[in-house]
């Protein structure tokens, strides 16, 4: 049987208070009430009689269609304060030092050592009982090993392998402003050799590494900030590609379905647009100006004065215009490229191989592009001689690749061709990097086989409608276009039919060769709104759904291919910290059956099993999921405050038990006015004006029906009177409600 599933976790001794917070040393955290810890607190064991034990298959049961077996849901809920943050936290920390300390694959390397923690952490897999242990003072003194316990708890097998296997992928999803901001780990940085500080969880935001760091957090965020309209960009791509592929997303909800798509084109060229957008990282110019007051660090003299890595960058967007096809060449900028037929080597005077040491040095993230870009365009050089560059789109598909071969060969299963371009020989890296990539069926390639395909098709197919349709719409001088989702598709249908070997659907959906937007009909008013122009709420639901299964998507997609370098996973921990914050009652009350409805829809290839880990304040999710599953935490400790199951269990006493609501379930100012009510009907002084209207006012039954006791005890001669009145105001709103 396939489960996987967190089953606790233990600060030890040692462990900073920074970390801790809250939290307690050697106490066990339990995500599964179903083990407890041994008699001497050493290791846990699973319990003899665990009446609330879940079903197998509870939440999910499987088919035929997919390697997919199992799903488990867990939640971690308390009041603010109490420990919650800290123990996601704390786990992620444990993840992190122990894939630095193992080195479970080469991406790893970049990864920051915690100082000062010392914690364990205790999963299921496969009816195996897991520890991953660490601990680590420094750099120098670090400890991390993964071991198995038999049902008593004893070490069964203490395993030194680099299994990445036998554990799991994490993504951490957590929407909320003011969390997971690296410049509140600054305790927890550590300063390299040109005295820049660097914190842990900066290393762990990555967003394109192809999933080979073991863990994501999820939005990317750079000193705490979202980019908000990135995450709209990205949200839109990753919906077009769902709509296009499965039927279920063609409808967005259950008034709204996709109409149609809306193709705009860009003002540049993609990789001017490419460059631009390297041009203007904030973090490159950022770096660039405290690197240069850093003479000692790096002679400058070997640069022509004054120049940063903006200037390379504009640089090099000269010289790619220059091998741009004349009729869409802005200007030649030949005195500033020296090129021979193979290869470039100065810019403006600088050596091209100088230029690449100094981008190396200022040790950004954009860097990797700048550099990369460098290599592609001595490939593409060579390259856009061998094709026929025909028209405007021919032109922007082959820039896109361009692009996208930059990206792909950071990846360890493109070592070959990395090599051949060192050794100079370009012609073979560039044949073995085509043969590769088009058989490399993952996320890693999609985008790039998606122009390469279309670009094949309009040069081979030039009369099929998708072809025609994308030519017309580049050719003409209509900066938009429309097309109806079922047109769209029938485009891609016949396309399909056309190639040779059958290509994948997804090969054809729409390249990122110009802006798309979504445009959606509302099935009640028959209008036509663009997806961006939905509520706020809905927009964070949709977009979170979409995002969590294109995660799921890309990590199924991940190949044991080029000798096994990249790394597979089975198994998916996934923690979805409060991410509820944006949403009305209703739609926390769907979300987990909504997730988990998108989730029996895919067709995984690898995945076996996924565990869900809900960090909430929402009793509706807490009533999806059984109480053995629940940790509750109260004032940095585990607590048991409910006798009751969480299981559909009723909302007011989830709010008052589980989530340690010590008062009334009504808000504080409306508790202070009953207060004051009774206060006032319980002593013998004269009743303030209009009191009869206050207490008609409270809406909870029990509460108005005492407040109303005791005004009539006060004033018996009204008794009669009031009742009377009330009769008559219910009957003239019956009458009303009758009309």
């Amino acid at each position: 049987m396939i489960d996987f599933k967190l089953i606790a976790v233990r600060p030890r001794k040692g462990c900073s208070s920074h970390i801790l917070k809250a939290l307690k040393t050697d106490q066990f955290y339990f995500f599964d009430s179903g083990y407890e810890p041994r008699t001497n607190n050493d290791w846990i064991k699973k319990k003899e009689a665990n009446s609330n034990y879940v079903p197998e298959h509870f939440f999910y049961s499987g088919s035929s269609n997919t390697s997919l077996k199992s799903v488990n849901i867990q939640a971690l809920v308390g009041k603010n304060g109490e420990g919650k943050s800290s123990l996601t936290e704390l786990c992620l920390r444990i993840f992190n030092n122990y894939y630095k300390a193992k080195k479970v694959h080469e991406v790893t390397e970049r990864l920051i050592f915690i100082e000062d923690l010392y914690a364990e952490l205790y999963f299921l897999n496969d009816q195996k009982t897991y520890c991953i242990s660490v601990s680590a003072d420094n750099n120098k003194n670090v400890h991390a090993e993964l071991f198995t316990l038999n049902q008593n708890g004893d070490i069964k097998e203490v395993i030194d392998l680099n299994i990445i296997d036998q554990l799991f992928f994490v993504i951490n999803v957590n929407y909320s402003h003011y969390s997971l901001n690296s410049l509140d780990f600054i305790k927890e940085s550590h300063q390299d050799n040109n005295r820049v500080k660097h914190s842990w969880i900066d290393k762990v935001f990555h967003r394109n590494d192809g999933y080979q760091t073991p863990m994501t957090l999820h939005p990317y965020r750079i000193k705490g900030n979202i980019d908000i309209n990135t995450e709209r960009e990205l949200i839109n791509q990753r919906l077009i590609s769902l709509i296009l592929t499965e039927p279920s997303y063609e409808f967005i909800n259950k008034d709204l379905k996709v109409e149609s798509f809306s193709f705009k084109k860009f003002d540049k060229t993609p990789i001017q647009n490419h460059l631009t957008n390297l041009t203007n990282n904030h973090e490159l110019e950022e770096s660039t100006h405290d690197k240069q007051m850093d003479q000692d660090k790096f002679n400058l003299d070997l640069l022509p004065e004054g120049l940063g890595a903006k200037y390379f960058v504009e640089q090099l967007n000269r010289f790619i215009d220059d091998w741009t096809p004349p009729e869409y060449r802005r200007s030649d900028w030949m005195d500033y490229v020296s090129v021979d037929d193979d290869n470039f080597k100065f810019i403006n005077g600088t050596p091209i191989e100088r230029i690449k040491t100094y981008l190396t040095w200022l040790d950004i993230q954009g860097k990797e592009e700048i550099i990369n870009m460098w290599v592609m365009s001595q490939l593409a050089y060579d390259m856009v001689k061998q094709f026929d560059i025909k028209s405007k789109l021919h032109n922007s598909l082959f820039q896109y690749l361009c692009i996208k071969a930059t990206k792909i060969l950071r990846y360890p299963q493109y070592k070959a061709v990395n090599n051949f371009i060192k050794s100079k020989k370009y012609q073979d890296a560039i044949y073995i990097f085509i043969d590769n990539i088009e058989f490399e069926n993952s996320h890693i390639s999609l985008k790039f086989n998606q122009a390469l395909h279309l670009l094949k098709l309009v040069i081979k197919s030039p009369d099929c409608k998708l072809s025609l349709f994308y030519s017309n719409f580049f050719e003409n001088e209509k900066e938009k276009t429309n097309v109806e989702l079922p047109e769209l598709k029938s485009f891609i249908e016949e396309a399909i039919g056309l190639s040779d070997n059958k290509i994948l659907k997804i090969y054809l959906n729409p390249p990122g060769i110009f802006k798309k937007s979504i445009i959606l009909k509302d099935a009640d008013k028959k209008e036509t709104i663009k997806l961006g122009a939905i509520s706020s709420g809905e927009y964070q639901k949709i977009g979170l759904l979409s995002s969590i299964i294109y995660h799921l998507t890309n990590l199924d997609s991940i190949q044991e291919v080029f000798h096994g370098d990249a790394n597979t996973y089975k198994n998916v921990l996934l923690i979805l910290d409060e991410i509820e914050l944006y949403f009305h009652p209703d739609f926390q009350r769907t979300l987990l059956s909504d997730l988990l409805d998108r989730i029996s829809k895919v067709n995984f290839r690898q995945l076996e099993a996924i565990n869900l880990l809900f960090v909430t304040h929402s009793p509706f999710i807490l009533s999806d999921i059984p109480k053995n599953n629940v940790m509750f935490l109260e004032k940095g400790k585990q607590s048991y405050p409910m006798s009751e199951n969480t299981f559909g269990a009723n909302i007011h006493t989830l709010l008052q038990h589980g989530f340690f609501l010590n008062s009334v379930p009504i808000g504080e100012f409306a508790k202070n006015k009953i207060n004051e009510l009774f206060d006032t009907l319980n002593q013998q002084t004269d009743l303030v004006p209009n009191l009869e209207k206050r207490i008609l006012m409270v809406g909870e039954p029990f509460l108005k029906s005492q407040l109303l006791k005791k005004y009539h005890e006060r004033i018996p001669s009204k008794n009669i009177d009031s009742l009377i009145k009330r009769i008559t105001e219910l009957e003239s709103i019956i009458h009303d409600r009758n009309k």
